[in-house]
């Protein structure tokens, strides 16, 4: 059993659950330390909430325009892992978010500038690594130029080869220069990459082992992202054929999940592997591979269980959160919130099954009133229909001051609403919690204050509140091109 991965609704409940959990693999699996990996990204996906330290994700890391800020992140995010007894990190996010309507991706990215990215991401990796986690850089090549999730549909990215050389793989090079020791694969089909054969990345011999291999010169142990989803139809008897093709690709390891019949899947490889055996070399090589990456594991001691959750984590938590938080036009009213605030904010929801997002989530007002104030909090669903609408209006009406919260993007009735909202109070501040690129559909506001805070995680609500009230003044800056400005 090369190793296991930890997913938040089946296998982690405590921490003290989680420990004995990842003790009794290594303790199965003998010799140095197994791999247990999870998703821990920060922000919109951590599969720990509530039991490590919750960081803001990528794009506030990137926000804050301070690359040291991503290393000491990395760090304390491994100790606290590895202190559990998990090995390995699927983190940091490497695709570039260039498409904007991208939101399955949005916020897990570090933005859409390759050099920022690729700075961000390294120093994710060698805080990762020096704590003893090893880190994975994904989704190679790059699926942030998709138009759809790949969890439910296949996605094709129609960009050059120019172009990805220009800015997808710009991150991937960096990571394989700081010596990531893992990388995963995308399952995007990418024509530009391999004209001649286009079936996914992570069924692809060009992209796995021509271009990452071969011409980047990556050594380390490749993993395929999870095998159920729909853009490679795995997970059921006959895509052991598929997951046979990924090895042959390239790929040292499959990623299933807790929905994949592992016999069935064990089975099925069987019986693909006596119709067309892959190559005693392939599979020797492989093996080798992950042999080295578990001996590498073997060299870091295990910290103190102590350092999980520690105060001194939380307090880089929140200046990153602080540092993060950005005001999209200088010159918009800065004046403290009113203390009879009126708050819209509608219900958050997990946009794509690698989201964590509703298990994550702070309310505004509740940090507002932790800070003396005393807003009146108008809860809509995440979809609000006109009824809701009306109700929020109505709420709103005669406020002094009006704090909306948004997802614009993602769901259009919340244009409507801050729209209409906004129409009812002297000021409103509209912030934007996710994508920052969702400003382009508010050009209709013109809103007092216009923030973006990059999730909506304790650290990054508590530096929202200390931003409305004045305590501090944002110092984030966009990490992306905006297709279009909103109006100041």
């Amino acid at each position: 059993m090369p190793g296991v991965s930890l997913f938040r609704e089946h296998n982690v409940a405590s921490r003290d659950q989680v420990i004995d959990l990842c003790a009794a693999v290594h303790n199965l699996v003998g010799g140095p330390p197994a791999l247990v990996a999870i998703d821990q990204e920060g922000g919109q996906l951590q599969t720990l909430s509530g039991i490590v330290t919750d960081f803001p994700g990528n794009m506030a890391l990137a926000a804050t325009g301070d690359p040291e800020l991503a290393g000491q992140v990395g760090y304390a995010m491994g100790l606290e892992l590895r202190a559990l007894g998990v090995t390995v990190n699927y983190a940091p996010v490497c695709d570039l978010l260039t498409n904007p309507t991208n939101h399955g991706l949005s916020i897990r990215s570090f933005g859409d500038v390759p050099q920022v990215a690729a700075v961000a991401a390294v120093g994710v990796i060698e805080g990762l690594q020096r704590a003893g986690v090893a880190a994975t850089a994904k989704h190679f090549p790059g699926k942030g130029g998709a138009k759809v999730d790949t969890h439910f549909a296949q996605a094709v990215i129609d960009r050059s080869r120019a172009d990805f050389d220009a800015y997808e793989l710009v991150p991937f090079r960096a990571a394989i220069a700081a010596g990531v020791q893992l990388m995963m694969t995308s399952h995007a089909i990418v024509p530009a990459l391999s004209p001649e054969d286009l079936r996914p990345a992570t069924l692809n011999r060009a992209v796995l082992t021509t271009l990452l291999r071969d011409e980047l010169g990556f050594g380390g142990v490749t993993i395929t992202d999870a095998l159920d989803m729909a853009a490679v139809g795995a997970g059921d008897q006959a895509s052991a054929h598929e997951a046979l093709d990924a090895i042959r690709a390239g790929a040292d390891l499959l990623l299933t999940t807790p929905f994949m019949d592992p016999d069935e899947l064990t089975d099925g490889l069987r019986r693909a592997q006596s119709e067309a055996p892959l190559p005693h070399e392939v599979v020797s090589e492989s093996r080798a591979r992950v042999a080295q990456l578990r001996r590498w594991l073997a060299a870091f001691p295990v910290p103190d269980i102590g350092v999980v959750g520690c105060a001194d984590h939380a307090e880089l938590s929140d200046r990153v959160a602080r540092r993060s938080v950005t005001e999209v036009a200088r010159q918009l009213d800065r004046r403290p919130a009113d203390p009879d605030c009126v708050v819209v904010q509608p219900a958050a929801i997990n946009l794509t099954p690698a989201d964590t997002t509703v298990d994550n989530t702070s309310s505004v007002a509740d940090r507002l009133r932790g800070l003396g104030l005393r807003p009146r909090e108008q809860c809509v669903p995440h979809s609000p229909s006109t009824t809701d609408i009306a109700a929020a209006v109505e709420a709103a009406d005669g406020a002094e001051t009006i704090i909306v919260v948004t997802a614009a993007a993602t769901e259009p009735s919340q244009v409507e609403l801050a729209e209409r909202v906004g129409r009812a109070a002297a000021r409103t501040t509209v912030i934007v919690a996710r994508n920052p690129l969702d400003l382009s559909y508010l050009e209709g506001l013109d809103p007092a204050r216009l923030l973006c805070s990059y999730g909506l995680t304790s650290s990054s609500v508590a530096a929202l509140a200390s931003v409305l009230t004045g305590t501090h003044e944002p110092e984030g800056q966009l990490p992306v091109d905006l297709p279009a400005q909103p109006r100041p």
